[in-house]
């Protein structure tokens, strides 16, 4: 699944105001430039003497102040900068730890005129569903207006909340270009997406400035033009879009106005937007336009775009994914891509023989041996509702082409596919006994937690585990859901951590490591001649569930690895025994 970052505070260089721009024309920009900060500075320093009176009685110096919904909006708009607020849960243990830290943050963003603050998500349920609240404590830095935040994902410290907090204010949010299309293009071509703003007019200009700041702050978390950078450049002719690769196809684009530049294969290099509306009503719909625009209809698999394609996993929702190298095939699914952009359930992914798109396949079971492949990946309520569709299983030797992909998710969409069987057997309480303890075969279980991140790890290695044992009459690989019910954890069995891996009656194994090492560890406790010594106390706990088998013991370090070649004289062996009992 997804992975999650923590960043730190940083800055990209920045470009020189008027470069390569005549001495008059740099200077009467820059003059220009001043005007509407100096603009925006007094209306805000007019502000800010209007309800100062106010806002010392609502926000102590250096202290953490608390916020609602009955205060909430008016104390970030009259903050006039940057407020810092905590959404947390009384019973959360992790922000009681973030107490102190976040006391010491407000002191230390005292002197800046910080707003540092705190929200009771569980009084105030409707502002954290507001502000995206999915885990506690989830920090959130708020420019001058509830609509304008960017969430903190670095170390909880308050020399390091700080210190971000401090370069986020200080930072230039848009970078001053010249009107030149071979110095922009040379700009734009750095990242993937580019945002450039073509002013004209100082009044609208202003507003669009600041729209642009405001996008800046909120696109780029960890410093100004690190993920999608933006600039603005003074032109008097939209010709300079032509000249940056605009196809003019539409209406002739009205001044102001902001043009998106991409890199992506397959797609228009310009795209333009224009508010229906004024500009001073536009950050939310420049936003939403940004957003549709930023991503490709065939998303490149990588780890800089999986949050493209991996956040929105709501049940019901699905990838198309298209594993392979051939450039044909891949122009004909970014085509089909395009037609099904209408579709917001559907996202389409293509992915290369490379570590991210080999480790994304085992999410849907598939090895670097399957490509090429197109698979729906169909997410369910949780990780194990999830379901997989293979094309070369619905169609037994159909070569891959535009038509055949189109004709398969269009099945898909009807709901006319069968999705593969899942070769790890789901057990439930009732079913324990039945399919672990009273069965004849060997059996590994993984004992999990639905929220916990190893876990999440491991499902795709676990389930090539089970596709590798998926034809042996003598082992099961299952999985219980342990805290679907406390039966499952029995005593001797799980260890208080998640996850663990246990040979019922005989082993226990504790690991973050892959396929390949859980193969080989079952590979050495099925050839084990004498697991009845381990009952005896001959080598560890003397309980009849089984021995901890842990890093320090070997499992991690190889010194128990076994080749697979050694499975078939472990089969053979407990065959053997099972006959002779």
């Amino acid at each position: 699944m997804a992975a999650t970052r923590s960043t730190e505070a940083g800055h990209d260089p920045v470009l020189s105001a008027g470069m390569g721009v005549p001495k008059r024309r740099a200077a009467a920009g820059r003059t220009a430039h001043a005007t509407w900060k100096w603009r925006r500075r007094t209306w805000s320093a007019v502000l800010a003497l209007h309800l100062v009176a106010a806002e010392a009685s609502l926000s102590p110096d250096g202290t953490v102040r608390d916020l609602g919904g009955s205060n909430f909006s008016a104390a970030i708009t009259r903050s006039g900068g940057l407020s810092f607020v905590e959404f947390y849960a009384p019973w959360c243990g992790h922000c009681k730890k973030l107490v102190p830290e976040w006391e010491r943050t407000a002191e230390l963003c005292r002197d800046d005129g910080i707003l540092v603050a705190k929200v009771d998500s569980i009084a105030e349920k409707a502002l954290a569903q507001q502000h995206e609240v999915q885990s506690f404590p989830t920090l959130r830095l708020f420019r001058g207006s509830p609509k304008v935040s960017v969430k903190y994902e670095g170390p909880r410290t308050a020399a390091k909340m700080a210190e971000w907090v401090k370069a986020k204010q200080n930072e230039d949010l848009v970078q001053r270009l010249p009107a030149s299309s071979e110095e922009i293009a040379a700009w734009a071509s750095q990242k993937p997406v580019a945002v450039l703003g073509l002013l004209e007019g100082v009044v609208e200009s202003s507003v669009l400035l600041q729209a642009l700041e405001d996008a800046s702050f909120t696109l780029n978390p960890s410093a100004a033009g690190g993920e999608v950078p933006i600039g603005i450049v003074e032109s008097t002719s939209p010709a300079l879009l032509k000249s940056l690769g605009s196809t003019g196809s539409g209406p002739r684009p009205t001044l102001p106005c902001v043009a998106l530049l991409r890199s992506f294969d397959f797609e228009e290099k310009v795209s333009v937007f224009t508010p229906q509306g004024s500009w001073p009503n536009s950050f939310e719909a420049l936003m939403s336009w940004i957003a549709a625009k930023r991503v490709p209809a065939l998303i490149p698999g990588s780890e800089q775009t999986e949050k493209f394609f991996l956040q929105d996993i709501d049940p019901g929702n699905g990838l198309v994914l298209y594993f392979g190298e051939d450039e044909q095939l891949r122009r004909d699914l970014h085509e089909l891509a395009v037609s099904f952009r209408s579709d917001a359930k559907l996202k389409w992914v293509h992915l290369k023989k490379s570590q991210f798109g080999e480790s994304l396949g085992k999410n849907v079971g598939l090895t670097p041996a399957d490509f090429p492949e197109v698979a729906i990946w169909e997410f369910g309520e949780t990780e194990d509702t999830d379901k997989v569709y293979r094309l070369s299983q619905q169609s037994s030797g159909a070569a891959l082409t535009r038509k055949a992909v189109q004709a398969f998710v269009d099945d898909w969409r009807q709901g006319k596919l069968s999705a593969e069987k899942d070769p790890v057997v789901s057990v439930t309480s009732d079913t324990f006994d039945s399919l672990v303890i009273d069965n004849d075969k060997d059996v590994l279980v993984e004992f999990y937690a639905p929220w916990c991140g190893h876990c999440k790890a491991l499902a795709p290695e676990y389930k090539l585990v089970a596709q590798h044992y998926a034809l042996d009459d003598d082992i099961s690989i299952v999985r219980p859901g342990c805290l679907q019910s406390d039966k499952l954890a029995f005593e001797g069995v799980l260890t208080g951590a998640f996850f663990s891996l246990a040979f019922v009656s005989v082993f226990i194994c504790q690991s973050e490591d892959g396929c390949d090492e859980v193969q080989t560890w079952l590979c050495r406790h099925q050839e084990l001649s004498d697991p009845q010594a381990l009952c005896k106390g001959q080598e560890g706990d003397s309980h009849r569930r089984g021995v901890q088998v842990n890093a320090d013991q070997g499992w991690n370090s190889g010194v128990h690895r076994r080749a697979p070649c050694h499975e078939e004289e472990g089969r053979q062996r407990r065959k053997a025994e099972r006959h002779r009992q």
